[in-house]
């Protein structure tokens, strides 16, 4: 019988609450959809997006009623306006309910323009934005003027994202449109309003591209990209930072419950440069974006969030995946469905010329590393988390043909194994339950 040491990793992660727990309270494994959750009061939640999509609690998120939209529409963006409105948009229309949702009525339809978002300041004045550009309403939306135009603006064409109003006066649209020049670049650009969306001026260009966007005040605010960063401004949108960088993928969400806290999540659906997988994050800042703390792993990837105060919060993702936090950001339940993300290709054989195969991936506590060449000496084994940070070496102890490390002291996520040999050295992504 061959004897095989166990190596244990123990570790911590001193920025994030470790007792912190997030609990599934709702999942359809045969549905893709996806919906944003905003809260109109402490009980009261919805989840609404895709082909009607719409789901309600009444309880704090503990239980989730689907409910029926009758209209056909893929929603983008929705809105709770008082004690009982939701105004929504998608497809080329402006739909609306005045009884938390019960029933509802299309209001408006903005012929041959894809909405995307829309901001109302009470029942009757708002604005919806999408393709070709921003139109606004003083008649809950009876009739329609366009405040800006994305042709009118010397673009082929473009679209709106997002737009959000920090103050009743000052508001900011994130959006993109493409040169009239053979030029294949989109310009990625930063509207802003002083004027209650009256008019709209454009005051930055980026060379990322911008997914989401959220203003703690008329002047500081954030902005989510596609390539997993978050950028700071403190000046009205004139001047960026950078703030934040994922290994997550796109940010999706950002939202602030004061000035100094704030959460973000998003995800990669697909394949990476180290192989296919799913994979989602999850930070949280308490200085005002100075500094985010991020939980980062292989899993359902994420599509909103959603903190009524410090001690509760949702996420949202494919299959209808709705999670409760108890304040924290860290820490899957024992139950989460990791059947949903198994098929992620790392768990690859590959060619003598790697080296070593890993083995159960996932796994929930003893990781098998296999020498393909037995004549080869390993030099040490180094254990990173998905930050780039690494967490352990281990110099020297390999001789079997296939080791045994006990991973159960580690936190459920994505990490990755490197092992180093006399003239060449191989890394591998494993997943911790």
């Amino acid at each position: 019988m061959k004897f095989y040491p166990y190596i244990l990793f123990v570790f911590m992660f001193s920025h994030i609450d470790a007792g912190a727990q997030w609990v599934i309270k709702n999942l359809e494994e045969n549905s893709f959809k996806l919906g944003n959750i905003k809260f109109q009061n402490d009980s009261l939640g919805y989840l609404i997006g895709d082909d009607s999509y719409f789901l309600r609690t009444q309880n704090t998120g503990e239980n989730w009623e689907k409910l029926q939209i009758d209209i056909q529409i893929n929603i983008n963006d929705y809105q709770l306006i008082g004690d009982s409105s939701i105004f929504a948009v998608g497809d080329h229309k402006l739909i609306k309910s005045k009884d938390f949702g019960e029933n509802w009525d299309s209001i408006s339809s903005i012929s041959k323009k894809q909405l995307q978002t829309l901001w109302f300041f009470d029942n009757d004045t708002g604005i919806v934005a999408g393709y070709d550009g921003i139109y606004k309403t003083v008649d809950n939306g009876i009739s329609w003027d366009t405040v800006w135009s994305v042709t009118q603006q010397g673009y082929k064409y473009g679209e709106i994202k997002q737009i959000y109003f920090p103050s009743s006066n000052i508001g900011y649209a994130i959006g993109m449109g493409r040169n009239q020049t053979n030029n294949p670049n989109f310009d990625n650009f930063l509207l802003k309003s002083a004027d209650s969306g009256k008019t709209w001026e454009k005051v930055k260009s980026f060379s990322y591209i911008p997914v989401t966007i959220c203003f703690t005040n008329d002047d500081t605010g954030f902005i989510g990209t596609e390539t997993g960063t978050i950028h700071k401004t403190e000046d009205g949108g004139n001047n960026w930072i950078e703030s934040l960088s994922t290994n997550g993928g796109p940010v999706r969400s950002i939202q602030f419950i004061s000035e100094t806290k704030g959460y973000a999540t998003g995800g990669v659906t697909g394949y990476v440069t180290s192989g296919g997988y799913y994979s989602f994050f999850i930070s949280q800042t308490v200085d005002a974006g100075q500094t985010w703390a991020t939980y980062d792993t292989t899993g359902i990837p994420l599509n909103s969030i959603c903190f009524i105060d410090e001690n509760i919060g949702f996420v949202t993702g494919e299959f209808e995946l709705i999670m409760k936090s108890n304040g924290g950001i860290n820490s899957l339940p024992e139950d989460y469905p990791w059947h949903l993300v198994e098929d992620t290709g790392i768990n690859e054989k590959e060619g003598l010329d790697f080296g070593f195969n890993i083995y159960p991936n996932p796994t929930n506590g003893i990781l098998i590393v296999q020498k393909i060449i037995p004549t080869e000496e390993i030099v040490n084994v180094r254990l990173f988390n998905m930050s780039g940070k690494q967490i352990d070496i281990r110099d020297k102890v390999f001789t079997p043909e296939e080791i045994q490390l006990n991973t159960s002291a580690l936190i459920p996520g994505t990490y990755i194994i490197q092992v180093v040999f006399d003239n060449k050295v191989k890394t591998r992504k494993f997943v911790k339950r």
